[in-house]
């Protein structure tokens, strides 16, 4: 399994991806994303120098799910981080193998001295044990029912 980069032909997918059922479960917002709002969030994404779209592929080109970090202007060496698995793809150990890979392309691409963010609501025990099996240490809790792990740079900044 490898990694690639989203790109527009990737648009639908996504879209599919962010309404399965289980991912809106795990959101922080459950409500259903339209099309619309979709490309209005996914377009400018693919171009901007502060987001990094990539897809989980098996070996012969399948898509098994995505990874995306986002950085904040006000914070530069911070990126969030984001990820989901096909439907197809989940329970079988890929959340850390891609959240493996894609650190390791967050490294390439914006150097060691990126430090890794995310939030999972507190219920999604799935995500926060692929986060903790790669390294990530939990913080405090943000906000009641959230919990928040940090993989901090791998460089000073």
């Amino acid at each position: 399994r490898s990694l690639r980069p989203a790109c527009l032909a990737d648009e639908l997918l996504y879209h599919g991806w962010a309404n399965d059922p289980e991912v809106r479960r795990q959101s922080f917002c459950s409500d259903p994303i339209a099309i619309d709002q979709h490309q209005t969030w996914f377009r400018p994404r693919l171009q901007s120098s502060l987001s990094l779209l990539q897809v989980l592929v098996d070996g012969d080109g399948l898509p098994l799910g995505q990874i995306r970090f986002e950085r904040d202007p006000a914070h530069p060496h911070q990126a969030v981080i984001g990820f989901s698995l096909d439907p197809v793809a989940r329970g079988h150990g890929l959340a850390s193998e891609l959240l493996r890979l894609g650190l390791a392309e967050l490294t390439r691409q914006w150097g060691p001295s990126m430090e890794a963010y995310a939030e999972v609501r507190a219920a999604n025990e799935a995500s926060a044990k692929a986060f903790l099996r790669v390294g990530f240490m939990e913080g405090a809790t943000p906000r009641p029912g959230v919990r928040c792990f940090t993989r901090p740079a791998l460089a000073p900044h």
